[in-house]
């Protein structure tokens, strides 16, 4: 059995199972949710919920997460705080070097374990004067 799914543009992934809502709903195995156009939804837990989002016929679905390509993944790091410019893959090491994954990441996070103290000491002379550290 194939199952359609629904890609919000957040990149949240639900399953539909408007086919088998009613039998969902009474196993409580699931949540099921009405999905609206918006990307909005809707949580169904009451036969009268479940009828209302039949009735609409808008689609049932189960949360499956989220679908993270390198710029959504990039995007809620950004949202959270995160400085994302200059993150690093191990093929930034392996298109350079001849070696496998694991060597890439093991050269890849020395690299960068040095580089934190820099942007640390970095950060320290740029704030000096300009801010009152906290300690």
């Amino acid at each position: 059995m194939s199952h359609k799914i629904k890609v919000t543009d957040d990149g949240y992934v639900w399953c539909i199972v408007t086919h088998a809502a009613k039998e969902l709903l009474s196993s409580g195995a699931l949540s099921i949710y009405e999905l609206h156009d918006d990307d909005s939804e809707s949580l169904i837990k009451t036969q009268e919920d479940l009828s209302r989002a039949l009735e609409s016929g808008n689609p049932i679905g189960i949360d499956v997460g989220y679908l993270y390509t390198n710029k959504t993944a990039k995007d809620a790091l950004r949202r959270n705080g995160y400085h994302t410019e200059s993150l690093w893959h191990v093929s930034d090491v392996m298109d350079r070097y001849e070696c496998d994954e694991l060597e890439a990441y093991e050269l890849l996070t020395e690299a960068i374990d040095k580089t934190i103290e820099d942007v640390n000491n970095e950060i320290d002379h740029l704030a000096e004067g300009n801010y009152k550290p906290k300690n």
